[in-house]
C-alpha cells in the first residue's frame, strides 16, 4: 500500500506587462495560499477565524506597479473563476480594498461571497482562481483553491501506510488533512479510539478528516433520559465511493444515530462482536455520530412560513438499528 502523501498547495506566479505605451507597468500576484475571513462587525480581514458558509473570504493580493496611482491600476484587474465543484455556493467574486486585522493596513484582496443557505458543503468548493487585466487567458497570476483542506487552524499531514488519523497529540485533538493520491485501492482508515472506515480511494480528493468527542450540548440536552457518546466530524468529508463505517462500542444493545443540521436520524446498522463495533455503509460523513443506550422518540423541528419553529417530523429509529 503506497504512503499518503502530504499536500502542497502553491500558487502558480504568471507574470503580466502591458503592452501599451505610457502605460503603467507591474504584476498583481496572490501574497499567499492563506485564507482570510472578512469580519463585518469590525470591518477586517482576519486570518486565524475557520472558515464556514455565508463568509466573505479574502485572498490577499499583492502588485507592483510603477506608478504613483495604486487604485488607478487595480481598478483595472479583473478575477475569474473556474470551478471543479461546488459553484452554486458561490454568491459573488470581486476584488476590494479591505484593511488586515493582523497588520492593521489595507490591502487588495480577492474576495468569494459565499452562501449560507446553500445546500452545497463548503468542502465541495473547488475551483482555480485567476487574476488579470485583458484576458483570463494571460493571467497576471492564479491559484488553485480546495476548501475541503483550508480553514482550520491546525493541521497534521499523515504519511502512514496504515492510513491511520489520528484524534489527538499531547492531549489535544488534531485536525488532520488526508491526501489520496498514488493510492489505488481500499484502505482502512482508523479513526483512533471511535472506529474504523474500509473505502476504495482511488481517484479520491484530498479530505479534511479531524474528529473530536465533544458533547452537542443541544442534543445532550434535549434526549436527557439517555446515556449519548458523540463522534464529530467538523469537516463533514465526502468520499466519491461509499465505505464501510465500524463505529467502536461495548453495548451490543444500544442506538446508533447521524446529526446534520440539527436533526437526528436513525442509521441501520448490524453489530460486529469481532470488532466490537455497529457497521454501516457511509459515504457522506454527518456533523454527528451518535450512540445511545436508549432508543431515541426523534423529533426534528422545522421552520414555518411566519419564521417560528414548530415540532414536525417524528422519526423512530429504523427496526435495525443497533440488533
Amino acid at each position: 500500500m503506497k504512503k499518503a502523501l502530504s499536500l502542497v498547495l502553491a500558487a502558480l506566479m504568471v507574470a503580466g506587462t502591458a503592452s501599451v505605451a505610457f502605460a503603467a507597468t507591474g504584476n498583481v500576484t496572490f501574497a499567499d495560499e492563506k485564507l482570510g475571513v472578512y469580519d463585518d462587525s469590525d470591518s477586517v480581514v482576519e486570518f486565524d477565524k475557520e472558515i464556514r458558509k455565508g463568509d466573505k473570504v479574502c485572498i490577499k493580493l499583492d502588485n507592483t506597479f510603477d506608478t504613483d496611482d495604486e487604485k488607478k491600476e487595480m481598478d483595472k484587474v479583473k478575477v475569474k473563476v473556474d470551478y471543479r465543484s461546488g459553484a452554486e455556493l458561490v454568491e459573488k467574486v470581486d476584488i476590494e480594498y479591505l484593511k488586515s486585522k493582523d497588520t492593521d493596513k489595507y490591502g487588495y484582496y480577492v474576495t468569494i461571497d459565499t452562501k449560507k443557505s446553500s445546500d452545497v458543503k463548503l468542502s465541495d468548493l473547488v475551483a482555480n482562481v485567476k487574476v488579470y487585466r485583458t484576458s483570463p487567458n494571460n493571467p497576471y497570476d492564479e491559484m488553485q483553491i480546495d476548501f475541503s483542506t483550508v480553514g482550520y487552524d491546525k493541521v497534521t499531514w499523515t504519511e502512514d501506510s496504515e492510513m491511520i488519523v489520528y484524534g489527538k497529540k499531547d492531549g489535544e485533538y488534531i485536525d488532520p488533512v488526508v491526501k489520496f493520491k498514488d493510492i489505488e485501492d481500499t484502505v482502512t482508515i482508523t479513526f483512533d479510539g471511535v472506529g474504523e472506515y474500509e473505502i476504495n480511494v482511488k481517484d479520491q480528493n484530498n479530505l479534511f478528516l479531524g474528529f473530536n468527542t465533544d458533547v452537542v450540548s443541544e442534543i445532550n440536552d434535549k434526549y436527557d433520559y439517555a446515556e449519548l457518546e458523540f463522534v464529530n466530524f467538523p469537516g463533514e468529508p465526502a468520499f466519491y465511493r461509499t465505505g464501510l463505517f465500524y463505529l467502536y462500542a461495548d453495548d451490543a444493545e444500544s442506538f446508533v444515530y447521524a446529526l446534520n443540521d440539527g436533526k437526528l436520524e436513525a442509521i441501520k446498522a448490524t453489530y460486529d462482536e469481532e470488532y466490537d463495533a455497529y457497521k454501516f455503509a457511509l459515504r457522506q460523513f454527518p456533523e454527528s455520530l451518535i450512540i445511545s443506550d436508549t432508543e431515541l422518540e426523534i423529533v426534528n423541528d422545522s421552520t414555518d412560513t411566519e419564521g417560528e419553529t414548530t415540532p414536525s417530523d417524528t422519526v423512530k429509529p429504523n427496526p435495525g438499528t443497533g440488533r
